[in-house]
């Protein structure tokens, strides 16, 4: 266990260095206000922003929708447009917990704001404010905080894996499609592979990842540090990949 310490530390020291960019301590100013809270066949739905860092200038919209019961129950993280996941945990008995982390609603442009010395790329907030909704719950007493699940799908999936990575009190992470960038080292994908590769994404999606990545478009065996890495770093906890035959982006192998 201690070499695996060591090991971890360095993999994610060079992942954020090559891939991923920096992301600050967790805070300890987090503040929450609940906009709203309603019922709804037994179930509360409750929205909530948080707020946090220097300043308080960082906010995350989250929503909750809480079992009928005295719980503790487990918790299911996702981004706000899994909401049909989300749901489906909810009926099986887990607090459900979407947040604006993907493209439908995002509010880590604050976080760029908030700590502007910090390089992170738009995926990795994305991944990091997770463990701001794992902050808040932990001060809600119906979750059962040390039973929590986080997962994505597609360029969420790879944020899911991030802030897993970044945070280990995510105790189990679902990974659905995430295709290179997420679970797929990019060495074995790109545009020679017919697949979805560094060049195509840092060219049109630039923010997702740092800058650094696309000095190895067409030399991705050269990367010192590569996404298999990314889900190493979930170790020892539970890592599910799920992976399409025929996904257009990615080897199912």
């Amino acid at each position: 266990i201690p070499r695996w310490r060591q090991e971890r530390e360095r993999l994610l020291e060079e992942l954020c260095h090559w891939i991923l960019g920096s992301a600050p301590p967790a805070p300890t100013n987090l503040e929450a206000e609940v906009l709203g809270e309603r019922v709804v066949d037994a179930v509360r739905i409750r929205e909530v922003e948080l707020r946090f860092g220097p300043g308080h200038k960082a906010r995350l919209w989250v929503q909750l929708y809480l079992p009928g019961g005295e719980g503790p129950f487990p918790v299911f993280m996702t981004q706000d447009n899994h909401l049909g996941w989300a749901q489906v945990a909810l009926r099986r008995g887990y607090i459900a917990c979407v947040y604006a982390g993907s493209d439908s609603r995002d509010d880590t442009d604050t976080f760029a704001e908030a700590w502007p010395e910090h390089d992170w790329s738009r995926l990795l907030r994305r991944g990091w404010a997770a463990g701001r909704c794992l902050d808040y719950l932990a001060t809600v007493p119906e979750a059962d905080v040390t039973k929590n699940v986080l997962t994505g799908h597609s360029r969420n999936g790879k944020s899911s894996l991030m802030g897993a990575a970044l945070d280990e009190r995510i105790a189990v992470v679902i990974s659905s499609s995430s295709g290179t960038g997420g679970a797929l080292p990019s060495r074995y994908a790109g545009e020679t592979e017919f697949k979805e590769g560094i060049e195509l994404i840092t060219r049109r999606f630039p923010d997702w990842f740092h800058p650094r990545w696309r000095f190895f478009v067409g030399r991705e065996h050269k990367v010192p540090v590569d996404l298999h890495h990314l889900t190493a770093l979930c170790a020892p906890r539970p890592c599910l990949l799920s992976i399409a035959l025929n996904d257009n982006v990615e080897h199912s192998w």
